[in-house]
Order: structure tokens, then C-alpha cells, then sequence
């Protein structure tokens, strides 16, 4: 876990620390690839959960807007017609005392297209 000091103007000083690598992308996690990820899988895996493998932007399958898919939950998406996580903001405090709000997402998977 790198660790960055630093000061305030009062003369405050901390650490602040992250996980993960200091200063490295991301890289895509599809087989074989290795390029710098750009997104991650939205497919959801459990109960406000989803996949978050990274991905590049030719393996990430965009299912609607700021969704993505990485290509093995795509593939099952496209044979098993699991519905897609139409957002990724998950209940606050706010949402419990007011309800779960109600979304729905339609996606056209090509059945109505012209041959």
C-alpha cells in the first residue's frame, strides 16, 4: 500500500495511502490482451456486486450507456437474455427511507432487424 505525505497551509501534516501500485494503469484482464483498461464490467455478480474485471476499450462490450460488459458475460448476456444493471448507483440511507426506486432498461438484442 504506497503511502504519500503530505501539509496543509496550517502546518498539518499526514500520510495518504491507497491501494494498489503507485502511478500504473489498470490493464485489460481479457485473455491474452494486456492493454491499458479503460472500463469495467458492469455484469452484475451479487447483490450490489458486479464482475469489475478491467478492461480495454476493444474487449469492453458497451450494452447501454456507461455499461459494459467484459466479452465472457457478454456472450452468456447475449445467449441467456439476463436482464442488464441499468445503474450502478446502489441504495443510500436517502433510498431506504423513501423506497427502492423503480428502473427499468429495454435493450434491442437485434431480433427486430431486417435481414
Amino acid at each position: 500500500m504506497p503511502c504519500t505525505p503530505f501539509k496543509l497551509p496550517d502546518g498539518t501534516r499526514g500520510f495518504i495511502c491507497s491501494r494498489g501500485r503507485r502511478g500504473t494503469a489498470p490493464q485489460c484482464r481479457a485473455d491474452g490482451c494486456g492493454a491499458e483498461s479503460d472500463f469495467q464490467c458492469d455484469y452484475p455478480v451479487g447483490p450490489r456486486k458486479t464482475c469489475d474485471r478491467h478492461l480495454c476499450a476493444t474487449h469492453a462490450h458497451e450494452i447501454a450507456p456507461d455499461v459494459h460488459y467484459c466479452p465472457e458475460h457478454f456472450a452468456l448476456w447475449q445467449r441467456a437474455g439476463i436482464p442488464v444493471q441499468a445503474s450502478l448507483i446502489f441504495d443510500t440511507e436517502d433510498d431506504m427511507r423513501n423506497g427502492p426506486a423503480k428502473t427499468s432498461l429495454s435493450i434491442d438484442r437485434g431480433a427486430g432487424k431486417d435481414s
